[in-house]
């Protein structure tokens, strides 16, 4: 079988798509239409007017926009990069600033900068140590979050270790085991004070917000929730909860306010 070509674009230039082994975007670059290709390197400012089939690998460490949609193989991130549709790919790390606009699936998502998703996120494994949010649902099998988020819909996971860091929002979280604990450094509560009426939509400085919990176990500090339920509840310290209902066990730290408590 005959090798692909490669494409460069060091300059200024613009091309079409098709078929094409290594893409080398290290100027101002445009292609035209969809493309397929092993590997695809953006260090400067390039953009695709189409869909992306990608073999291995897509690298950005500068501007990179796709105004259609990305599915297989992997994307690295240190740069901005802006995908307008839907994304099916093994594997997401980025370090940088990284717009999906539709939906997303992700076998795998690793992230220490900033991660918008405009729809639902779907992935095997999170574990995200800067900001993510998602304008719908997110779906795991393991999400830890060492970070910032805002997820609007339901944040569900068979497992979810949360440290708190930043301010921390979601609609509703469910799965097996639930465990959110402060971050290392909490803010003062001075500052927060201060920066908490800035946020909005009922956001706050160093805690998880969220209208219910639900989970088998359940463990939750520096936590503001309207219900929290599950088997074995344990309410830490700097949590607010208007009605925790559980089945098996409860435990309520002395620093928390819960306001009713049920035994289903």
């Amino acid at each position: 079988m005959d090798r692909l070509p490669d494409l460069s674009i060091s300059g200024m230039g613009r091309t079409q798509g098709g078929r094409f082994n290594d893409v080398d975007i290290s100027g101002l670059g445009k292609v035209v239409g969809d493309m397929e290709a092993e590997r695809i390197v953006i260090s400067g400012k390039g953009t695709i007017e189409g869909n992306v089939v990608l073999a291995k690998r897509m690298e950005i460490s500068g501007m990179g926009t796709i105004t259609g949609g990305v599915k297989g193989g992997e994307i690295h991130s240190s740069g901005t990069g802006s995908i307008e549709g839907s994304t099916d790919i093994a594997y997401l790390e980025s370090s940088g600033n990284i717009r999906v606009g539709g939906e997303a699936k992700v076998r795998e998502l690793y992230s220490s900068g900033r991660c918008r998703f405009d729809r639902s996120l779907k992935a095997e494994k999170i574990l995200s140590r800067g900001w993510l949010s998602a304008g719908g649902d997110v779906e795991a099998e393991d999400f830890r979050s060492q970070g910032s988020f805002t997820v609007d819909g339901l944040l569900n996971a068979n497992r979810l270790e949360i440290e708190i860091h930043g301010c921390c929002q979601a609609k509703e979280i469910g799965g097996e085991e639930i465990r959110v604990t402060s971050g290392k450094y909490i803010s003062a509560s001075i500052l927060a004070k201060l920066i908490n009426p800035l946020l909005g939509n009922g956001r706050e400085l160093d805690r998880l917000t969220a209208e219910q919990i639900e989970g088998t176990n359940v463990s939750v500090e520096y936590t503001h929730a309207k219900v929290v339920r599950g088997n074995n509840v344990k309410i830490g310290p700097e949590c607010t909860i208007e009605l925790v209902e559980y089945t098996d066990s409860i435990e309520i730290n002395p620093g928390a306010v819960v306001k009713s408590q049920t035994k289903l």
